[in-house]
């Protein structure tokens, strides 16, 4: 599965694809290698869902920061 995300070294959106170098890692999150200059990295992977409603287009799962302090 390739990913588009912003490249540290090419400073740029390029694909990445993700590589297993470890079980470790919490959820979501995935060591991605640079299709580009082939440089790795852990990245903080969004998670999307199909909408309830059943339409076609995904939402994007984000917590709830509407909370107030009191």
């Amino acid at each position: 599965m390739l990913i588009k995300i912003k490249c540290r070294i090419c400073k740029a959106i390029t694909d990445h694809q993700e590589v297993i170098v470890t079980d470790t890692l919490p959820p979501n999150v995935a060591c991605l290698e640079c299709l580009g200059c082939g440089v790795l990295g852990i990245e903080l992977i969004n998670t999307y869902q199909q909408s309830v409603d059943n339409s076609d287009s995904p939402r994007r799962l984000t917590p709830d920061l509407s909370t107030k302090n009191v």
